[in-house]
C-alpha cells in the first residue's frame, strides 16, 4: 500500500507540471496575436497617414 502511495504522488506531480507547461504556452499565443493586433494597428495608421499626406498634397 505505501509503494502504490508514491506512485500516485509521483503521477500527480507529473500532472502539475504538465499543467505549468500548458500555461506557458497559452501566454505565448496571448503575446502572439498582441504583435499581429498592434501589426494591423501600425498597418492601418501608417495608410491613414499616407492618405492624409496625399491629400494634403492636392490642396
Amino acid at each position: 500500500n505505501e509503494k502504490k502511495k508514491k506512485k500516485k504522488k509521483k503521477k500527480k506531480k507529473k500532472k502539475k507540471k504538465k499543467k505549468k507547461k500548458k500555461k506557458k504556452k497559452k501566454k505565448k499565443k496571448k503575446k502572439k496575436n498582441l504583435s499581429a493586433e498592434y501589426e494591423r494597428y501600425a498597418q492601418a495608421s501608417r495608410k491613414i497617414r499616407q492618405s492624409f499626406l496625399s491629400f494634403y498634397l492636392i490642396f
